[in-house]
């Protein structure tokens, strides 16, 4: 598998001769992800840090909500969530996925703000994740301290699991893993 992190929220996921874009965020934040190809697109919410589906080329399956996917021989569960409370404003929905490329699962936490309850992770029967990746920006996301001590888990592969912080403003990354390696 390969793996590349644009910034923010947004990674392209490569295996298989599958393409997916998980959050491209649009050109109006002011930086903009490449345009990139992908087969499909996952969308954790609907602003523009996350849904610049307009920087993707070809024609991708858009997934943007909770709900069971299969295309390309992936398969993805979407898992409705929420930012964090800020001051009286209801919490924005967030859209956790989990993609399942013939058994090497990884995690897109989003913008995830509020923690789940373990119950509703438990409901998904997601067998164990290879590689989650979480956000630690900060603000209305996961901050690292409550990202580390949440006390809420997805089962991990003890030996080969990753976990790869989100939702930060520094340049982009390469991150190249392989399951079983």
């Amino acid at each position: 598998m390969d793996i590349n992190w644009y910034g923010l929220s947004c990674f392209r996921l490569r295996e298989g001769g599958v393409t997916i874009i998980c959050d491209p965020y649009s050109k109006s934040i002011g930086s903009q992800v490449a345009r990139t190809r992908a087969d499909i697109v996952t969308i954790s919410h609907d602003q523009s840090g996350h849904n610049g589906i307009d920087q993707i080329t070809g024609d991708p399956k858009v997934v943007r909500g909770p709900g069971e996917y299969e295309t390309r021989n992936v398969f993805i569960t979407g898992m409705a969530s929420y930012h964090r409370h800020q001051n009286d404003e209801a919490p924005e929905r967030n859209v956790i996925y989990f993609m399942d490329f013939g058994g090497f699962v990884v995690g897109h936490l989003g913008d995830l703000g509020e923690m789940p309850k373990q119950s509703q992770i438990d409901e998904l029967q997601l067998g164990e994740v290879d590689i989650l990746m979480v956000p630690v920006g900060g603000g209305a996301t996961l901050d690292p301290t409550r990202a580390c001590g949440s006390g809420w888990h997805v089962r991990a592969k003890a030996a080969h699991s990753h976990a790869l912080p989100a939702d930060q403003h520094v340049g982009p990354m390469d991150i190249r893993s392989r399951a079983g390696g």
